[in-house]
């Protein structure tokens, strides 16, 4: 075994790095990266479960999940090497050089929980390439007590005390997941100038709203680790039961993609399928030059961040719309700053756009008329559907507010349209919140008399996907929002954006969505009624069936067109 001097780059720990302006995007090791950025290889990863049982007794599992939720983070709302969950292992280390790795065979990373430390969470370099000085894999210790053997107080996670006070596990795992990126902690200038608020801090709270990334980490992510280089995959819905094979959004050697989204637009009297992605070249990238004669492609030039959705506002039908998260936020690196929701929209294929800040009326003086407006503001994408009961789009959301409070990741939901960049003033739902992005569905009486269902996930320890049924309501001023008090459980676990959508010939709800177990496979789900959600099984021998895999191995949240009259659905992925 070779030994090899290494530094920890640790969470409250002390990062070696290049004096720079707390502007500047800070690198793990100065100009020299540590670790490996091949940004066509996502990163493999597994945990070790048996060394969070050690104190966590019976929660593996769900130990596991935590893990894949911060690494998810990065996936959602960046376009940097990706990461995946590949599963369980009883390794506690991994060999410092790549050629030990070589030897054992030994090619993904390992988070696992450790007894003492005097850092909550630290991030390794392991496989080193001697010759390029480069680490191709990491280790993550996530520590359980400090030097004086006295707990750390946990929040949000399986088998904790309670702790109301207490860390965020999970952001202490993106915090260690983002120096895997290459990233150190900013620089902070004295006071009284603003200090950066980024997730790459190393004195944080240790609160939930730090699970969303800050400007400073989208922007350094990018420039430090570069872009991901991956392909757009989507399978089509042929029946009600039956999906087809996957099929790649482009063919060419360069599918470059960082983000794709897919939706429907309405031209010539018909509806069409399109796709709108994020390049890694951008040059390349032009209408009509797909392959595939039923998927346009469009490109956002724009600077990239959070995972975009294809949108379409039926008041509009020929406009085709993507809704992405600006990585710019106001007041910029303040604690409280949020991502402005931004709009690209075209109506003759992009040949032709337009942009603009999304906003919504917080206060109405008449019928779709506001006294006063404010931005949508939102840490993951927006989801959009149409109700034809009261032929009105309705769109959905996270906010974001950076508040410890019940507004933060509040879903709200706001129904009409009042021009290409105002929509009117949301309401919530029973203080509902959210994990992921939501999304939305409607059909005339589809859901036991109920027009729309909501998918969200409200625990941020669970992530178990949930539907809440609503229906419009006419007022004076506006649409609102009736939902039913109660919940269901739809037996679903992401932390990635999902997919909902009707399927009038079946008479059923669908729910497609990346797990996270190990290698990611995408199941789906459906329901009849919005109540009870059925795992969509092969037609095979009993006496279980196996469920049916969309996909394995997909890297991001999945994209649907979510419309009524959609027969024939089309699933967009990136992996």
């Amino acid at each position: 075994m070779r030994v090899i001097v290494i530094i920890c780059a640790a969470m409250f720990g002390v990062v070696a790095h290049a004096r720079a302006d707390h502007t500047d995007c800070v690198k793990l090791g100065g100009d020299d990266p540590w670790f490996l950025m091949q940004t066509n290889d996502p990163y493999r990863f597994a945990v070790n479960h048996g060394t969070f049982d050690n104190h966590f007794e019976g929660f593996g599992s769900q130990w596991a999940r935590l893990v894949v939720q911060a690494s998810t983070v990065w996936n959602e709302q960046t376009d940097a090497r990706p990461f995946m969950y590949i599963g369980d292992t009883e390794l506690f280390d991994i060999p410092l050089a790549k050629d030990d790795c070589d030897e054992l065979g030994i090619n993904f990373s390992l988070v696992r929980m450790t007894a003492v430390s005097g850092s909550r969470g630290e991030a390794f370099r392991r496989c080193i390439d001697l010759s390029t000085g480069l680490a191709h894999q990491f280790l993550i210790a996530i520590s359980y007590s400090n030097e004086s053997t006295i707990p750390h107080p946990y929040m949000n996670c399986p088998g904790c005390p309670p702790s109301p006070g207490g860390y965020d596990v999970t952001q202490i795992l993106v915090h260690e997941f983002g120096h895997t990126l290459n990233l150190a902690h900013p620089v902070n200038p004295p006071p009284p100038q603003v200090r950066v608020a980024a997730a790459m801090v190393p004195d944080h709270p240790g609160t939930l709203r730090y699970r969303d990334l800050y400007w400073w980490d989208q922007r350094c992510s990018r420039l430090v680790s570069g872009d991901r280089h991956r392909s757009g995959f989507y399978v089509t819905q042929t029946s009600a039961s039956t999906f087809g094979t996957p099929i790649t959004s482009h063919d060419g050697n360069w599918s470059y993609f960082s983000q794709v989204a897919i939706g429907k637009r309405y031209i010539n009297s018909t509806w069409q399928d399109w796709m709108a992605v994020n390049m890694v070249h951008p040059a390349t990238c032009g209408a009509g030059s797909d392959s595939l004669s039923e998927l346009g492609l469009s490109c956002i030039r724009t600077p990239r961040g959070i995972t975009p959705r294809a949108g379409l506002w039926r008041e509009s039908p020929g406009t085709a719309r993507v809704f992405y998260g600006s990585s710019n936020e106001a007041p910029l690196y303040a604690l409280d700053a949020k991502h402005w929701t931004e709009t690209i929209r075209s109506s003759n294929g992009f040949l032709n756009t337009q942009s603009s800040t999304l906003s919504h009326c917080t206060s109405m003086t008449g019928f779709f008329a506001c006294a006063a407006t404010a931005p949508v503001y939102s840490g993951h994408s927006i989801a959009t559907a149409y109700d034809i009961s009261n032929l009105v789009s309705v769109t959905a959301w996270t906010n974001q507010s950076r508040d410890d409070t019940s507004q933060d990741r509040q879903v709200r939901i706001a129904a009409g349209f009042i021009s290409d960049s105002l929509i009117p003033q949301p309401d919530s739902i029973n203080g509902v919140r959210s994990f992921i992005s939501p999304a939305v569905a409607c059909y005339p009486g589809g859901a036991s008399g109920y027009d729309c269902i909501l998918a969200y996930a409200p625990d941020p320890a669970s992530l178990s996907v949930t539907v809440k049924r609503f229906s419009l309501a006419l007022s004076s001023t506006r649409y609102i929002v009736n939902a039913e008090t109660g919940s269901w459980n739809v037996g679903a676990v992401t932390s990635s954006a999902i997919a909902l959508w009707y399927h009038p010939s079946s008479s059923r709800f669908y729910i497609a969505y990346r797990s996270d177990e190990a290698t990611h496979p995408v199941y789906v789900r459906y329901s009849s009624n919005g109540t009870s959600w059925t795992l969509l099984r092969q037609t095979s021998p009993p006496p279980i069936p196996p469920p049916v895999v969309i996909d394995t191995n997909v890297l991001t949240g999945l994209s649907v067109p979510s419309y009524y009259q959609t027969s024939s659905v089309k699933l967009m992925y990136l992996k």
